[in-house]
């Protein structure tokens, strides 16, 4: 009920939900985590045809270096696979930058059409726009070694 009197008060804008692959693969000990981005993405896809004045989208941002990946690396709520995971990422200089995840936001937010935008929940790690927005000295190193 609510968000059906908000819309009628905004026109034009952009949302850009920030979720996560753990929406799609679970990760033990991380459950809560989990289901929340999972909810998130199914809320973007309702928002989006619940709401025309303003454009809704979600994001994966990949596995980048932040304060949540140190936790992880420490292990803590995560078996020892998953700690060795995140681990072998920051020795192998796998994990994105926040300055990079940002330049993706921005492009995201401003530079392409609203049609293009609400098209599909956007991976950092899909190849087929990083020639749009991903320029030097930012980069995006597959997961996978």
């Amino acid at each position: 009920f609510l968000p059906q009197l908000l819309y009628d008060k905004l026109s034009g804008g952009r949302v850009l939900n920030v979720g996560s692959a753990a929406a799609y693969f679970p990760i033990k000990g991380w459950g809560a985590y989990c289901v929340s981005k999972a909810a998130l993405a199914m809320l973007t896809r309702c928002w989006q045809i619940e709401c025309d004045s303003l454009a809704f989208a979600s994001v994966m941002p990949g596995i980048i270096d932040t304060h949540m990946q140190a936790i992880a690396r420490n292990g803590i709520n995560l078996d020892p696979e998953q700690v060795n995971f995140y681990r072998r990422l920051k020795d192998h200089n796998r994990l994105i930058s926040p300055e990079t995840v940002a330049e993706f936001f921005i492009w995201l937010l401003l530079d392409i059409d609203k049609e293009t935008y609400v098209s599909k929940e956007w991976d950092i790690y899909d190849t087929t726009h990083h020639s749009a927005w991903l320029k030097p000295p930012h980069q995006v190193l597959h997961w996978e070694f």
